[in-house]
């Protein structure tokens, strides 16, 4: 879950927020003033009271602030590229041309549109690509630049370029057309007699190279190739759907207290490596770090990037994501996007867009649901009148935002930036004149308020793992995005979390890490381990960044830090309670009689059935210090489940097939191979 205290507010929004102080030191009675916000009970009341200070309403001008195109960088750039290219300087040259293709500016952007300076850059690109040998991107850059109109007399360079990835590819049949192309193009080229004559004999000998192949069988003729990195796909809910909670296994129920909250309660035993939440978030965030590297609406890492159409700050897989960006967000945040992105504190960005693509008409009617809430529901809160959790917008409303744990001051600044944010908003195409109302603007303040007390306490983060196979040490997640997950929210906290979670493009998966019993808890970690966080660092940072004093069993026993856990002589479990047992100084491990609940078990035999898992754990353990992890999941996930039923933790050797087990799974989600 995102940091939820710590002020990383921009240079933009600090320079509003000191004028508005300073403003309101000079004029104002503070402390009267802090008095009068400070009774305010809802979010649309207290936007209210921003808006009518004279201070804020000289303070706050929104101006659009974002990466423009530019035909001079992007032709500058493509320069570089093209020096570092001639150099064999393959990355660099991709990342110049790269830069230049986000930078070069487009006509008619409503349609595919033109750009001369966008055709070159592309197929520079595709150049680079060529000789990276990634086809598929070669291919797709090519098509691009001819889309945008590259020069008639430079094609036949490209529908060569073509060629040779098609034959690269086995695909003979569409190689031989684009070298017949390359052939015709190559008539209306500037290219003098003994160069054209020279190209066309090349040619010729590409098409005798792909009949040849073509007939000893190394050609497929109209043959389909599948892209070289293939999309990863999610596993299935263990245990079926959960009919209240549809992207939950019905191995969970959530139920709810006065000092717990709302909680997830397992409905059955669950065993590690049981998938119990698959799900996608109500929106999203690529973080800026990331804006050109990842897709800005799948997230995924991009090597050939596809720009913005109007700005040079974001980058897209495909036309598709770029459309799918610009039909529900993108065309609303693009001018503000920088401003936007830099406003800190609290997930700005991520509020932003939970307003635009909820959109003006369903946050109204929102509006006269909360007006009728029925506190009688079926369910618990966030569902709808059938006791289903729904998907949608209302319980991201009703995450927890811990208005009345913060102090005025805290409850202020973020008040002026739902003010800052509502002013973006106000320059875009969101309200419309009839809905230029006041009362209206207030209302959508007092949710992006809401919001940005919401998002630090319940926000999730997209991430990918970075493997580094002949390091594990090495290896770390890299957070990608951030986003609003609703089920997942559900979970509480524990210093010894009962869940792992991955993300595969923007879905996120929660899957078991222990085993758990049924009507215990599901407990996920909001950033503090036991194993490597000191119990009050662990409870200092918790309460002041969610709130709430932890009482987890970790916390309650004080279990050690990593190093100290116990790795030699195990505290052993009843099989039927899972209370301690009490082994006798000679004991007769055939039958060892609970003290708990009597029951009587044969440990001699369980202890075989463990010992005989041992060395094949062992060599997974091995192979995963090794960067080998394929195929080790399921060795690992029975170990584990054996270990955890027979052990009470902490126990080290669980700790550890713990963490390799969720190498496994990284793997298995969104990652890259680094090296």
């Amino acid at each position: 879950m995102e940091r939820g205290s710590k002020d990383n507010s921009s240079d933009v929004f600090n320079l509003v927020f000191k004028k508005v102080s300073d403003k309101l030191q000079e004029t104002s009675d503070i402390k009267a003033l802090s008095a009068e916000f400070g009774v305010l009970t809802n979010d649309t009341d207290r936007v209210k009271f921003a808006l009518k200070l004279p201070a804020v309403q000289d303070a706050v001008h929104v101006v659009p602030k974002f990466q423009p195109k530019s035909a001079d960088k992007s032709r500058e750039l493509r320069t570089k590229g093209n020096t570092a290219f001639q150099k064999q300087q393959n990355e660099k040259a991709l990342d110049y041309y790269t830069e230049s293709v986000l930078l070069a500016p487009v006509t008619n952007r409503e349609e595919q549109g033109t750009s001369l300076e966008l055709s070159l850059a592309l197929a520079n690109r595709s150049a680079v690509l060529y000789h990276m040998k990634e086809q598929e991107l070669c291919l797709e850059d090519i098509q691009r630049a001819i889309a945008y109109s590259y020069p008639e007399e430079l094609r036949y360079k490209l529908h060569y370029r073509k060629g040779g990835c098609l034959r690269a590819l086995k695909r003979n049949a569409e190689a031989q057309e684009s070298f017949q192309e390359a052939k015709e193009s190559a008539n209306i080229s500037k290219l003098d007699k003994k160069k054209l004559k020279s190209f066309k004999a090349d040619i010729d000998a590409q098409l005798k190279l792909c009949s040849r192949e073509a007939v000893n069988g190394r050609g497929t003729v109209n043959g389909h190739v599948d892209k070289k990195v293939i999309d990863k796909v999610p596993p299935a809910l263990s245990y079926g759907r959960n009919k209240q909670i549809p992207c939950a296994s019905s191995a969970i129920e959530i139920k709810s207290s006065p000092a717990l909250g709302r909680y997830a309660v397992a409905t059955r035993n669950i065993k590690a490596g049981d998938v119990l939440i698959v799900e996608k978030p109500y929106s999203s965030v690529v973080l800026r770090p990331c804006n050109t590297t990842h897709c800005q609406h799948c997230y995924k890492k991009v090597l050939a990037p596809i720009p913005c159409n109007q700005c040079a700050g974001v980058a897209y897989c495909s036309v598709n994501c770029r459309e799918d960006s610009w039909n529900q967000y993108h065309s609303t945040e693009c001018k503000h996007l920088d401003f936007i992105q830099n406003i800190g504190l609290g997930g700005g960005h991520l509020a932003f867009r939970i307003v635009v693509q909820t959109g003006l008409p369903n946050l109204m009617k929102f509006r006269e649901q909360l007006e009728n809430e029925n506190a009688e529901s079926d369910g618990f809160l966030g569902c709808n009148d059938k006791g289903v959790y729904t998907e949608g917008y209302y319980p991201i409303y009703h995450l927890v935002t811990n208005s009345k744990q913060r102090t005025v001051g805290d409850l202020f600044k973020r008040t002026l930036k739902a003010v800052c944010l509502l002013k973006c908003l106000e320059d875009t195409d969101f309200f419309t004149d009839k809905e230029s109302d006041c009362n209206i603007q207030a209302y959508i303040g007092g949710i992006i308020l809401t919001h940005l007390q919401n998002i630090p306490c319940n926000a999730h983060e997209i991430s990918q793992f970075n493997l580094y196979r002949t390091s594990v040490e090495k290896c770390q997640f890299f957070e990608v995005g951030s986003g609003m997950y609703a089920t997942m929210s559900l979970l509480n906290h524990s210093c010894d979390p009962a869940v792992t979670r991955n993300c595969y493009g923007d879905v996120c998966v929660v899957r078991a890490t222990r085993n758990v019993n049924k009507g215990d808890e599901i407990a996920d970690n909001y950033g503090y381990l036991y194993p490597v966080h000191e119990k009050q660092e662990r409870l200092t940072k918790l309460k002041h960044q969610y709130y709430f004093q932890c009482k987890c069993e970790a916390c309650t026993h004080n279990w050690p830090l990593y190093m100290e856990i116990e790795d030699k002589y195990p505290t052993y479990k009843c099989m039927k309670c899972h209370f301690p047992l009490k082994i006798p100084l000679i004991p007769n491990m055939e039958k060892i009689t609970c003290s708990h609940c009597r029951n009587e078990q044969n440990l001699l035999q369980q202890i075989a059935i463990l010992n005989a898992s041992e060395e094949r754990y062992r060599t997974a353990i091995s192979k995963v210090l090794k960067g080998k992890l394929e195929g080790m999941i399921p060795t690992l996930q029975d170990h584990l489940i054996l270990m955890d039923e027979m052990y009470m933790r902490p126990w080290k050797d669980i700790n550890n097939c713990q963490e390799a087990l969720k190498q496994c799974y990284n793997v298995n989600a969104n990652s890259i191979v680094c090296d």
